[in-house]
């Protein structure tokens, strides 16, 4: 629950213990964003302010204190800093910020060429995603993993590491010589939860150019380095998952029927990840993000789901979370799970069964759009959930 206050700050309420617990300055977090981001979309800046008319007044005193600039070619229009800001910024908090606001840096000194703005756009709302859901993202805030030089905790000290946290592609690249092998990679991030390491897409609008032997590359090398070297205690190769991130649902519709039918490489659901989670950058995304980056919220919502169900069927080799009454197998695809959602669906159409399908109510309309006649659907309502399970007024 927030407040505004005319100061431009913003104070919420823990659930929890019902008491107000915190405060953040909004205009503070959208130069902070804007410093990790390089430029901040024009269209994100919503999303750290909760209103479009606050987002306005506080935009306006921003320029006018000479903090940011906007900035717009070739279609992408966005926020930067100037170098007021990035000095005050330094000033205060050289950890953070040193690393995006110092040297020749994407984020530092902008190129102007498409290719490159267009992937500052899709890390920084990956970033505000992230952050949104409460996951670390800045550099004094999670330790330093993909420094080689520096030694971690030992197993059994994850609390250490401030998880969940997010690196970014360039963090990850920071590790020097050895990442050129994946500079054709896509992924922008790699998310760190308790028990999983998820390497980050961002698809925007579109199905993006998919290169099936760059990002085998680039999960191999985060395999090696993370869980074979680094964190070697906590992780282990299995662990490895990736999540696409895409402006819709309708984006997710796209990614699960473009894959295969033109000569280029496309995304495909072609094995690079056995896990592949689609999640929207917007306020639902940042729900499913709570939901994947907490046990025990995923172990009490799946607990709560098969309360009126029957354990797994491996009658018909159908991949499934449980059965109903009269055999019916159930898939719980709230986490969007692509290759398992494809899988369900083409093992129902091949044995000419019936399945039932239990997703979020904002994902139906997309999912039954893709599986068809096969399948029907069950519905979690979101706001029944955010309040049972996330503690939202």
């Amino acid at each position: 629950m927030f407040f505004y206050r005319s100061d431009g700050r913003i104070r919420y309420k823990n659930a929890q213990v019902g008491v107000w617990t915190m405060e953040i300055n909004q205009s503070e977090l959208i130069l902070e964003m804007t410093a990790v981001s390089g430029e901040l979309p024009l269209g994100q800046a919503i999303r750290l302010c909760n209103s479009e008319h606050y987002k306005r007044k506080l935009i306006t005193t921003l320029k006018s204190d000479n903090l940011i600039n906007s900035f717009a070619k070739d279609g992408l229009k966005g926020y930067r800093l100037t170098g007021q800001a990035k000095k005050s910024l330094l000033a205060k908090n050289q950890q953070r910020y040193t690393f995006y606001l110092t040297g020749n840096t994407d984020t530092n000194r902008i190129r102007s060429e498409y290719s490159r703005r267009y992937r500052l756009h899709r890390i920084s709302e990956v970033f505000i995603t992230m952050y949104n859901a409460g996951v670390s993202i800045f550099r004094d805030k999670k330790p330093d993993i993909f420094n080689s030089e520096l030694s971690m905790p030992m197993p059994g000290q994850a609390k250490l590491f401030q998880i969940p946290a997010f690196y970014d592609s360039r963090e990850v690249k920071d590790l020097g010589a050895e990442t050129a092998k994946i500079n054709n990679s896509r992924f922008v991030g790699v998310f760190l939860t308790k028990t999983d390491i998820y390497m980050v897409y961002n698809t925007g609008n579109a199905v993006m150019k998919w290169n099936y032997k760059s990002e085998l590359r680039a999960k191999a090398l985060i395999s090696m380095y993370l869980c074979q070297n680094k964190l070697s205690g906590l992780y282990s190769k299995k662990d490895i998952k990736a999540i696409i991130m895409g402006d819709s649902m309708d984006t997710a519709y796209a990614l699960l029927t473009t894959g295969g039918k033109t000569k280029r490489n496309f995304f495909v659901i072609d094995g690079t990840f056995d896990c592949f989670l689609y999640i929207p950058n917007d306020d639902t995304g940042e729900m499913l993000l709570k939901i994947l980056k907490d046990d025990n919220i995923r172990y009490s919502l799946d607990l709560t789901l098969k309360k009126d169900l029957l354990p797994v069927s491996s009658q018909f080799n159908v991949d499934n979370d449980a059965t109903n009454t009269d055999g019916t197998p159930v898939l719980f695809a709230y986490n969007m799970d692509l290759p398992r959602i494809v899988r369900f669906n083409a093992s129902l159409h091949m044995h000419q069964l019936k399945g039932v399908v239990i997703c979020f109510d904002f994902q139906k309309d997309m999912l039954s759009r893709y599986c068809g006649e096969y399948i029907s659907f069950q519905t979690i309502n979101r706001q029944k959930f955010e309040r049972r399970f996330l503690a939202l007024p």
